[in-house]
């Protein structure tokens, strides 16, 4: 994933300071939105060191979980294509639940997503400005420990006390990889057209998933899956956008 440069890697410098120029295709509603949540923006706020640290905590918990399997039987690798499809529908029952629809105890996720993240990207206009935008497209770092500390590590526990510690250790391997693969797709088509990430094969099919998910007419009926599309196929949820924009979305990719 992208290491944003001084330059914020996006072709133009930054000043916090400057007030931003009105998005192409973004009403007066959405540029008054996006100005005043960047100007709440901590002024400590690094958006390179969030980045990193998602990442860095993801891959040591994966190789410290790697570094211990011992004795690796075939069967234990079902744990990783079973785990990849239990996070693929707890992504999409996620998405498509609570961060979408208020739901008692989960307030937070629900303001912070539909209230927030929708509200700065909504339409056509889904690409971050510059660095400081990050901290409105990836999780916030609390997340890593309600993830880690509240769903994988007690499902860990579980599996590791119904079948073996070689199948529990490629479980915790495979979510964290999952949560980090998420982050990265996600930031990615959040991305200005101009970025070199934008280049990475398959980057630009799931940008054009996803913008479509930032419609308000469709964020509440489809694309749910941010890098791995399979529970929408599986619900019939996927769509796909047409060549025709007077034409609503269809659910055969063309």
């Amino acid at each position: 994933m992208p290491a944003l440069a001084q330059s914020n890697g996006f072709g133009m410098s930054h000043s916090r300071s400057s007030i931003a120029t009105r998005p192409a295709g973004a009403g007066n509603g959405l540029a008054a939105f996006r100005d005043a949540y960047r100007a709440e923006i901590p002024d400590n706020y690094s958006a390179r060191t969030h980045f990193a640290l998602v990442v860095f905590v993801c891959l040591t918990v994966a190789g410290i979980c790697l570094g211990i399997v011992d004795d690796l039987r075939p069967l234990e690798l079902l744990a990783i294509p079973l785990t990849f499809i239990a996070a693929n529908l707890v992504e999409y029952h996620a998405h498509r639940g609570p961060m979408h629809h208020p739901v008692r105890g989960l307030g937070l996720i629900y303001r912070r997503h539909v209230r927030q993240h929708h509200r700065f990207f909504r339409g056509t206009t889904i690409a971050i400005r510059d660095q400081e935008d990050m901290r409105v497209t990836l999780f916030p770092l609390i997340m890593l420990v309600f993830f880690f500390g509240l769903i994988a590590l007690p499902i860990g526990i579980g599996v590791l006390m119904l079948t073996t510690p070689n199948t529990a250790l490629l479980y915790v391997t495979t979510a964290v990889l999952y949560y980090l693969a998420y982050e990265c797709v996600h930031l990615a088509v959040h991305l200005p057209e101009d970025h070199w990430a934008r280049r990475i094969p398959g980057v630009e099919a799931r940008m054009v998933y996803h913008r479509l998910h930032h419609d308000p007419r469709y964020m509440s009926q489809c694309n749910f899956n941010i890098s791995f599309p399979l529970a929408d196929r599986l619900y019939g949820t996927a769509r796909f956008p047409s060549s025709d924009p007077r034409t609503p979305p269809h659910s055969n990719h063309s």
